[in-house]
């Protein structure tokens, strides 16, 4: 056995692969210029790039930096990076060995970084925010989800939706989602619907069908939501109600696509106050053969209620249901915030009332008017939850045009994750702000040190 290892030491001493090895080690104690004589292709190359990258400046790695924000800015893909770095090579001394595309990712990765973390500092400082969830259409297995947070910066009184991020799963992973009971989804009434006519609309096409289905839904496992649904969808008040309320928003709806004439829009809103709000009201003929279509005579004076300028309880219901269901995210007692609301409310629609007749008041300032009143401040409170809401689908609508845009330049060759690194910095610029080179700099020599460092 001994004879054998002894052979067998023997036949590797004398394998040339270990006589290498050795040689090399003989080499790199004996100096550098031994060691550079054996060296290989590959390691040559490596040494000449390392000697390079510890001669890179901060300001011209910066300049490499700033040519793929701009190639972001203008939805140029990665690959054109490389192209933009020698033209700019031109001219000013930038670095050869990163210009290729794989440092365009990484540069873009850093960047990334950067504006998120500076864009969720504001949003973990606010004191308020919104999540806004967009669903994509694309016809796939698969659904983007496309993610936005309303929020309003302290000391300002301007509410603003950024990108938050983008999520990818099959249609299965997103109902075990939707169903955990960390996520599940909140009732009804706290639904936030981006286009009011839409929502009601397709209620009133499909009442009846809603109507059969709470039906069959009671009656195969009795549950109390669907019980409670169909206790009120059936009654007469609330199916003229809807009907009503989709009429005024149908109108509506087409005032706000010609509110630019402005003559026409005052003729239109003389027509709405006194077809709804005159002594006798004017239904539109389906409306009203709705209302005819019942045995039992609907009392219209239950759904649409007049409320003089000068009442002074007007909107104290309102005020408090929202004491009543943000009472616990304040950390107030529900009874004092609803007699603070209703005192306050009752004060700030007299302020703002007569500010209006000085034509000096704008939407902004009546917004921002409370936050200036410390005797307003509860008002503040819920004005500025109320805030954060989304009134309007028109963010999401920018942000799906910018990823089919981004898709198309890349020819929807983009994974996720860098989908979603575009989609933040391009916002972010295209809203104005401008991308902090030296965070960026310090952030990518941190992160990636083994860049620098050898």
């Amino acid at each position: 056995m001994d004879r054998l290892e002894s052979g067998s030491s023997k036949k590797h001493l004398g394998q040339k692969a270990h006589v290498d090895s050795v040689t090399k080690l003989k080499n790199q104690r004996r100096g550098i210029l031994k060691s550079m004589l054996t060296e290989s292709k590959e390691e040559r190359e490596m040494r000449k790039e390392i000697a390079q990258r510890q001669q890179a400046t901060p300001d011209e790695v910066k300049i490499l930096i700033d040519n793929v924000l701009l190639a972001i800015k203008i939805n140029s893909s990665m690959l054109s990076v490389q192209d933009i770095h020698d033209h700019v090579g031109k001219y000013v001394k930038i670095p050869e060995s990163w210009r290729s595309k794989n440092y365009a990712f990484e540069f873009s990765e850093c960047v990334n970084s950067v504006v998120k973390t500076e864009m969720f500092t504001e949003i973990k400082n606010a004191a308020y925010h919104t999540l806004i969830v967009d669903e994509s259409t694309d016809i796939s297995v698969s659904k983007m989800l496309i993610l936005y947070m309303k929020y309003r910066n302290e000391n300002e009184s301007i509410y603003k939706t950024v990108f938050a991020g983008i999520l990818k799963a099959k249609f299965e992973e997103l109902a075990k989602a939707a169903d955990a009971d960390v996520i599940a989804f909140r009732p009804l009434h706290e639904v936030r619907w981006l286009s009011r006519h839409f929502a009601v609309n397709a209620l009133v096409k499909n009442y009846d069908v809603f109507l059969q289905y709470c039906q069959e839904k009671v009656e195969e496992d009795n549950d109390p939501v669907h019980r409670y649904c169909l206790e009120k969808l059936s009654k007469p008040e609330l199916h003229v109600a809807i009907g009503i309320l989709n009429d005024v928003l149908a109108e509506l709806a087409e005032l706000l696509s010609t509110v630019e004439a402005f003559q026409f829009a005052k003729a239109k809103i003389k027509k709405l106050r006194s077809q709804y709000l005159g002594e006798n009201k004017h239904f539109l003929e389906e409306t009203s053969i709705l209302i005819s279509s019942f045995k039992v005579p609907v009392i219209t004076t239950s759904i649409i209620k007049f409320i003089q300028q000068e009442e002074y309880s007007f909107g104290h219901e309102q005020m408090k249901s929202l004491a009543t269901r943000y009472c616990l995210l304040l950390q107030k007692d529900e009874d004092i915030l609803k007699s603070d609301l209703c005192m306050q409310y009752s004060e700030f629609k007299i302020l703002i009332n007569e500010k209006l007749k000085c034509g000096s008041l704008t939407f902004s300032d009546i917004l921002a008017f409370p936050q200036q009143q410390d005797h307003l401040n509860k008002l503040f409170l819920i004005m500025d939850i109320c805030g954060t809401f989304q009134a309007s689908s028109a963010d999401c609508e920018r942000g799906f045009s910018l990823m089919n845009s981004i898709k198309t330049k890349a020819r929807n060759r983009l994974e996720v994750e860098h989908l979603d690194h575009l989609m933040r910095i391009k916002l972010f610029l295209n809203s104005g702000k401008t991308v902090n080179k030296d965070k960026v700099y310090n952030f990518w020599k941190a992160e990636k040190n083994r860049r620098e460092t050898f």
